[in-house]
């Protein structure tokens, strides 16, 4: 299975998601990359959240579901 994204609204939906699935591996205790900066890092830097890496998951959540919301499509299971 697939996931095609289109237009600049859908592949910045896509790149949310993959900053979601980072965070919750980092969660976990597993790093994406090894020089890269933490999904946890870029996710607090652009949308100016604070707390835990679990806090910070859970109001990236409700950011993430307001976006599908307005774009109308989601790419998660």
């Amino acid at each position: 299975m697939g996931i095609i994204a289109q237009g600049t609204d859908q592949t910045g939906l896509y790149r949310m998601n993959m900053l979601r699935i980072g965070l919750e591996a980092e969660i976990r205790g597993m790093r994406l990359t090894r020089k890269a900066r933490t999904c946890y890092s870029l996710i607090k830097s652009e949308y100016g959240l604070k707390g835990s890496k679990t806090n910070v998951l859970d109001q990236f959540m409700e950011i993430l579901k307001a976006e599908e919301k307005k774009v109308g499509g989601t790419f998660r299971r």
